[in-house]
């Protein structure tokens, strides 16, 4: 379901944004002169469902609207934002979910319930 919204809200962006095609990673760094970040969004603390999970977004390019996918994720689910990894202590698994868009990878660790 995340990464349902995520999608969603990536191509929402291009609709407001007016883009014709979406740059990766690289390019968007190459051409914009920003550097990567990481942002991710603990669903442990969510406050309307909380999941033994944590979703991570790596390699996002650090502009202004770099915060905007996953702060809007978490503000949606009412967890926790981070602006960096998820927390790594209690990891017990993780997978690579996909790569975005903006050439991010996303990745969700999880945890014991």
């Amino acid at each position: 379901m995340i990464s349902v919204r995520a999608g969603l809200l990536g191509a929402a962006l291009v609709g407001v944004v007016g883009c014709g095609e979406l740059l990766d990673g690289d390019a968007l760094t190459d051409t914009l002169g920003f550097g990567e970040v990481t942002k991710s969004c603990d669903l442990r603390a969510s406050q309307l469902e909380a999941k033994a999970y944590c979703q991570e977004w790596r390699g996002m390019a650090d502009a202004p609207t770099a915060e905007i996918g996953p702060r809007g994720i978490c503000t949606t689910l009412a967890a926790e934002f981070h602006d960096g990894p998820c927390p790594s202590e209690g990891i017990i698994a993780g997978c690579f979910v996909a790569e975005g868009g903006d050439g991010a990878d996303s990745f969700w660790w999880f945890y014991p319930a």
